[in-house]
């Protein structure tokens, strides 16, 4: 996905149309005529084929390569192999959203970039947003994803939690753009990318240049205010500092599991109130770059988790997250280049739930620091060397659950841990129209933890254990690509992924007797086939076969951890994107997709089989306004209770100005316009729960000023 339009396309493309293995499986997986909720699906992929048959303008495929990635989507990513590629040279399907998209939009979160996405889908439990790639969606706080911030490591150490809502310390306002990277990707990156690498690209001070302040309301009484400042100096240094705050109200919520059951009539009232304060910043200058950041994030939980009393009036979750790092990058030797990078994190966490009489809190204290050093080596013919070393130490992994009134303390958990890793990557031409990029990385993990369980009712009425966590994993991937031309790239790639158990999985103590839960690593391996083919300059046709299997699922069913079983899903994803004159862009993308438990055939939940997404800019009322819209259907999924949560189809509107009024710009959105009531399924600790109301039609006015 991209910003700028060639200024050489001056009509719609034209193209044959989606691959043949997409068109075969759009009818194969049609849905039933007269279904009044798949229509718009039906619908939606009708016009995929249309657009793709309209009049071919050619263009020169090598100047387009060449193009920075503002000019063309997809022109250069650097998350598939650590270094800048063309994202058709890359070893793996890449998607790329950039800031005007973002504004287009009308996008919020990093979640609802992350839901235009082909193949994604995105969960709201009310209290955090989870990400599924290709169907597959644990609501694990998506520690089967690893988050970046300008190539550094984002996920957390106690729960190895990858936010996509606002927890995420970047504003979408300060984001140049976001690569993610389907598939396996312990190869180059080692723990907890499995299904997929996010990384967020930050705006520099250049592209900001001055100030900007910026307010917006809607509805559900939100208000945000954001404040960026950006400047390149003249001897080359570059400053980028935003800050914002973030209140909501949120809305009323009916649960009628809730109101069969007794409590409160099923209603969640004032109940899901949202606050977030952020400050992120970027320092840049001759091969230094500095990345500093801060969030501090409350919300409202209506939902009663972990068999909590039922809208109690304080029942709440707080995410505080804070890092530092430092990057050095320079070209120590001819057709050599290395990166050092080092940082320091801290995460804590709390919450408030009621049980019984009892007034129950979790108590979470993470500290780490990060270092690596990574070579980059191109002068041996044919070849492109990417090689380093990674290490995660973590000072503390701390956790307590304990009453409040009266007071108690049910279970105290300390700990460290260290994970290291070497790797090495070669991306080998091996004649005019063949390469072949190898690449493995061992890694190591070592974990001591100390639990202390307690239980008034249990004689004696604590236990103690100490145990720990270590092991050493190798995973590969092999991709081979063949590009008949230079506008196309036929993939065939092999690869694999671990996660190492994180301290929540680690083990529980249940007095009188010491009980070790420990849990093997997850395993991840994947293959596909993709094909990749610029019918021009500014059009796209893209679809990849997949076929998965995540080994050992890690997993709680009682107060044991354990490795629970297998899962395999295998689908496939094809699309297209298009860009024309001024700044009209086009994307769609469809998805069909098969998750299930290996042992028993058993559908897994909250794996949609079919997945469709649109969306169009086009500019309105002169040049310097935009209107942009997208839809997203996504069908029926199953919750941890084995019901349904019925399929939906979502629209949003929004409307950008440029610089309208001397330096004022605008920007009105309305979500959900067709008011559709859906909801996403539940996790099984929200039992008796199964399904979660999302949100109704909802609007946002934005109103910035530049100087």
């Amino acid at each position: 996905m991209s910003a700028e339009a060639d200024p050489h396309a001056d009509g719609w493309p034209a193209a044959a149309g989606p691959p043949e293995t997409c068109r075969r499986a759009a009818r194969r997986r049609a849905p039933r005529p007269g279904s009044r909720r798949t229509e718009p699906a039906a619908l939606l992929l009708a016009t995929i084929v249309s657009f793709a048959h309209a009049d071919e303008v050619t263009h020169d495929i090598d100047t387009i390569l060449d193009m920075e990635i503002e000019n063309l989507v997809g022109v250069k990513v650097t998350t598939a192999s650590k270094v800048q590629e063309s994202a058709l040279d890359a070893p793996a399907s890449v998607f790329v959203v950039t800031a005007r998209d973002i504004r287009n939009f009308g996008y919020r979160t990093l979640g609802d970039i992350l839901r235009s996405m082909p193949g994604l889908h995105v969960s709201n439990d009310r209290t955090y947003q989870h990400i599924g790639v290709r169907g597959l969606n644990r609501k694990d706080y998506n520690a089967r994803v690893l988050l970046l911030v300008n190539g550094q490591r984002m996920n957390e150490n106690m729960y190895d939690a990858a936010v996509i809502d606002r927890t995420l310390m970047v504003e979408v306002d300060a984001i140049e753009r976001v690569e993610f990277v389907a598939g396996p990707g312990s190869s180059i990156y080692g723990n907890n990318a499995m299904l997929g690498v996010i990384n967020v690209i930050t705006r520099t001070g250049k592209s900001i240049d001055g100030v900007r302040v910026a307010g917006e309301v809607g509805g559900q009484e939100a208000r945000r205010g954001y404040a960026e400042l950006g400047r390149q100096f003249e001897n080359g240094a570059d400053l980028m500092l935003s800050v914002s705050a973030f209140r909501a109200d949120g809305e009323d919520l009916y649960f009628p599991e809730e109101a069969a059951a007794g409590s409160n009539a099923g209603l969640a009232t004032n109940l899901d109130d949202e606050f977030a304060r952020k400050l992120f910043g970027t320092f840049q200058y001759a091969g230094i770059q500095l990345n500093w950041g801060l969030v501090d994030r409350k919300k409202d939980v209506p939902t009663a988790p972990y068999g909590s009393q039922f809208a109690p009036p304080d029942a709440s979750v707080d995410d505080q997250l804070r890092f530092l790092s430092g990057e050095y990058k320079r070209r120590v030797a001819r057709g050599l280049e290395a990166t050092a990078r080092a940082s320091v994190s801290t995460y804590n966490f709390h919450n408030e739930y009621y049980f019984d009489v009892a007034q129950n809190r979790d108590e979470v204290s993470g500290r780490w620091w990060n270092g690596e050093l990574k070579l980059e080596y191109t002068e041996l013919a044919g070849h492109r060397l990417v090689g380093g070393f990674e290490l995660q130490r973590n000072t503390r992994q701390n956790y307590q659950n304990l009453d409040l009134v009266p007071a108690y303390l049910w279970h105290d958990q300390a700990g460290d841990s260290i994970k290291y890793g070497i790797f090495l990557n070669d991306h080998l031409t091996l004649g005019p129209l063949w390469q072949l990029d190898v690449g493995v990385r061992v890694d190591r993990y070592d974990s001591d933890v100390a639990i202390r369980g307690c239980d008034p009712a249990s004689i004696p009425e604590c236990a103690d254990l100490r145990t720990g966590d270590r092991g050493t994993t190798t995973n590969p991937r092999v991709a081979l690509i063949y590009k008949p031309l230079p506008s196309t790239a036929l993939k065939a790639i092999y690869g694999s992924a671990f996660r190492a158990p994180n301290p929540s999985e680690m083990a529980y103590v249940a007095p009188p007797v010491s009980t070790v839960g420990n849990a093997e690593p997850e395993e991840f391996e994947t293959r596909e086939l993709i094909a990749e083919h610029f019918v021009h300059g500014n059009f796209k046709l893209f679809a990849n076969l997949f076929q998965s299997e995540l080994q050992g699922v890690i997993d709680m069913p009682d107060v044991t951890v354990t490795n629970t079983g297998d899962l395999r899903s295998r689908g496939i994803v094809c699309g297209l994107e298009w860009m024309g004159t001024h700044g009209r862009r086009l994307y769609s993308s469809y998805s069909r997709v098969d998750v299930e438990q290996a042992q028993t055939g058993t559908r897994v939940d909250d794996a949609p089989r079919h997945n469709l997404k649109f969306g169009y800019v086009t500019p309105v009322l002169g040049s310097d306004w935009m209107l942009g819209g997208n839809l997203e259907y996504l069908s029926d999924r199953r919750t941890a209770g084995a019901s349904a949560a019925a399929g939906y189809t979502l629209a949003n509107l929004t409307l950008n100005s440029g610089q309208f009024f001397r330096a004022v710009d605008v920007s009105v959105s309305v979500y959900n316009v067709f008011d559709e009531r859906y909801s996403d399924p539940a996790r099984g600790v929200h039992a008796p729960i199964e399904a979660i109301p999302q949100e109704e039609r909802n609007f946002r006015v934005q109103l910035g000023y530049s100087f």
